[in-house]
């Protein structure tokens, strides 16, 4: 069989004649294309790089996030180095929110306007934070975040005050008035993650429902 004139390990490529409109033959015989995904080799590859760039911009958005007054509820979400608040109120309750999903059991070391360093209450443990204003500003952002929770998760937590766990049942009590306590039991151990006795579910409650009667007398009276 004879030698392939383009060079061993390379496939000759047919050549085909395709008729010209006057009935002619060409003169000059036409190649056949030959097909290869090296192109779309390079498309896989450009894809890849979109999927980081989406990624990273993502990061970018979350570590640049601006928590609001009531803009504390921490659910779906992680704190990360940059994030800012508009004060340390609500950077204090968002740190409690997401501590208590977590089951990080939160020993403050410093709770101050100035600056706010935590630790979990475990000295095993690696998680620590602190965060402190912005300069010459009242927002507070992260300035560092340990975020390796190494102990186990804590079911009773010091942070389920009374005052937080009304928070929480606020839209609840709204939405379904005639709520039982025990219902709200259920809620807070299998929503939050919290073990709590029905004596304070039941303080929570009232206390909820007197700022719920609280803010529509106000609107009422805005009428």
């Amino acid at each position: 069989m004879a030698a392939n004139k383009e060079g061993s390990g390379v496939l000759s490529k047919r050549h085909k004649s395709i008729p010209s409109k006057r009935g002619k033959m060409p003169t000059q015989p036409m190649q056949e294309e030959w097909y290869s995904d090296a192109a779309e080799d390079d498309d896989l590859i450009s894809l890849d790089e979109f999927e980081n760039e989406d990624r990273d911009r993502d990061e970018q958005k979350r570590r640049h996030a601006y928590f609001r007054e009531g803009d504390w509820n921490m659910k779906g979400k992680t704190l990360l180095k940059g994030m800012k608040f508009q004060n340390f109120k609500v950077y204090r309750e968002a740190l409690k929110d997401y501590c208590v999903r977590m089951g990080v059991d939160l020993h403050f070391i410093r709770n101050e306007a100035s600056r706010i360093t935590a630790r979990c209450k475990q000295s095993s443990c690696r998680w620590r934070i602190h965060a402190s204003p912005v300069k010459r500003s009242s927002v507070f952002h992260i300035k560092s975040i340990q975020n390796m929770h190494t102990c186990s998760k804590t079911f009773d937590n010091r942070l389920d005050k009374t005052k937080y766990i009304a928070k929480r049942l606020e839209k609840i009590i709204r939405d379904y008035p005639f709520v039982s306590t025990e219902q709200l039991k259920n809620y807070v151990s299998r929503r939050i993650g919290l073990e709590v006795n029905a004596q304070k579910i039941a303080r929570a409650k009232n206390e909820a429902i007197a700022k719920i009667v609280g803010e529509d007398r106000k609107l009422y009276e805005l009428l």
